[in-house]
């Protein structure tokens, strides 16, 4: 008897399509890694063949349509928004801005000690003309020496009107045209005495200065201000000016408002508050003047010393001193700003008399101070050159009238000078250069 053919079970079916379904993927990827070994390669035919014998042995055995399965695959597109975002971000992100290189100005400045035009020196001069004051030949021997590109002068008079006469405090007009004449161009009003002719005295004044082509401080007034921004080489320097005390007239005067407004009296906090001012207003170096202490010191006092370090420690860069008629020492003084860099504070705690009536030893000698400074737009200030002219004031008889002359005393004594004013001018060279010896500056 015939035995009838068994049928396979789907599962058999199933495997059976896997094992070939594999089978063929296999020869494919052989084919292509191995496409120049023709023992290897099965062409597509080949491969139909292989799966139809596979097929037609159980051609007659349907496969039940309940075990049958469509599956829909489905390629997700690229997805346009993240990788715009990431070439996005590649592209436009912003590097980090650097920093601008700071910008220098370079500026020179010639500073002097007190100009004191008092009576006997005045007497002079009517003396010697007769009739017009003329003044300009006390300094024509110096006037080569003042040329930075400012020249300031601490002025402690008040220009006498028309019908006034001149005195110790009160000054004649013409004087101005003397101190013109030798290249000062900057006038200083704080002085202890500045208010010793009220509110008027102070007007008629700096009329008088501005008028000559002047600028001025140490005053409130529409042409003069306590502190100041001066704009030289396009460096910004801040001009603050201020006076420890002043006369019993001039605090009597005080008393009024219009006065008050005029200045400031030395206030720790006040100058503050005006540093921190002059930075806002964008100044590359800032320089105070300060009238203190008292006229017959000979050294600088310990409250000095701390002032100047509290001054240096709120930003100042320079303290230049006066009314003590005498040269005292010059130092630098230095904190951490506050960017942590080192910050340096010149002070002359005071430049002494340029011109005086006295006589005494120290009075007749001062200095004329010369400073090349480099400042820059972010704050750093630096003292490349400090020197100074020792200067003297010559008082000579002649014709039976003295006559006063400010003479360099490190030049040649001019023709007229007789041996005894020489040794005279010798000595007051010999305690400028011994006041200075051990300070950072030099003599030119």
């Amino acid at each position: 008897m015939k035995k009838q053919k068994r049928a396979l079970s789907l599962g058999t079916i199933l495997a059976l399509f896997l094992t070939i379904v594999v089978s063929a993927g296999s020869f494919v990827m052989l084919t292509k890694m191995r496409a120049d070994n023709e023992d290897v390669m099965m062409s597509a035919q080949k491969m139909a063949n292989v799966i139809g014998n596979a097929l037609s042995e159980n051609e007659n055995t349907p496969v039940p349509q309940n075990h049958v399965k469509t599956v829909t695959v489905t390629i997700s597109p690229k997805n346009e928004s993240t990788y715009s975002a990431i070439e996005s971000a590649a592209t436009f992100t912003p590097l980090p801005t650097a920093t601008p290189a700071p910008e220098f100005y370079s500026f020179t400045m010639t500073v002097t000690g007190i100009a004191g035009f008092h009576s006997d020196v005045s007497d002079s001069i009517a003396a010697e003309s007769k009739s017009a004051m003329q003044y300009q030949p006390i300094f024509e021997n110096i006037s080569a020496e003042i040329n930075s590109d400012i020249n300031i002068c601490m002025l402690p008079h008040i220009i006498t009107g028309e019908n006034q006469k001149y005195a110790d405090v009160l000054a004649p007009v013409q004087i101005l045209d003397a101190l013109k004449s030798a290249g000062f161009d900057d006038l200083l009003l704080n002085s202890e005495h500045v208010l010793d002719q009220g509110v008027q005295g102070i007007e008629n004044t700096v009329k008088a200065i501005t008028e000559r082509g002047f600028s001025c401080g140490g005053v409130n007034t529409d042409a003069s201000k306590q502190c100041r921004i001066l704009q030289l080489n396009g460096a910004k320097i801040a001009i603050l000016t201020y006076v420890d005390g002043l006369t019993t007239k001039g605090k009597n005067a005080l008393a009024s408002q219009a006065a008050q407004n005029l200045m400031d009296l030395y206030d720790l906090e006040r100058v503050s508050n005006d540093i921190k001012s002059a930075k806002a207003q964008g100044a590359n170096c800032i320089m105070i003047f300060l009238h203190w202490g008292k006229e017959d010191a000979t050294v600088v006092t310990k409250e000095q010393r701390s002032i100047a370090q509290a001054l240096c420690e709120l930003g100042a860069d320079a303290i230049i001193g006066f009314h003590p008629s005498r040269v005292l020492p010059i130092e630098i003084l230095n904190t951490t700003d506050e960017r942590g860099r080192r910050h340096e504070t010149l002070v002359a705690y005071s430049m002494g008399t340029l011109l005086t009536e006295s006589r005494n030893g120290y009075d007749i000698s001062g200095i004329l101070m010369h400073m090349n400074i480099t400042c820059s737009s972010d704050g750093e200030v630096k003292f490349n050159q400090i020197e100074y002219t020792p200067t003297y004031i010559w008082r000579q008889n002649i014709k039976d009238h003295m006559q006063y002359r400010v003479v360099s005393s490190n030049h040649q004594p001019p023709d007229a000078m007789d041996k005894n004013q020489q040794e005279v001018m010798g000595r007051a060279l010999n305690r400028i250069r011994n006041t200075l010896k051990d300070c950072p500056i030099h003599e030119r």
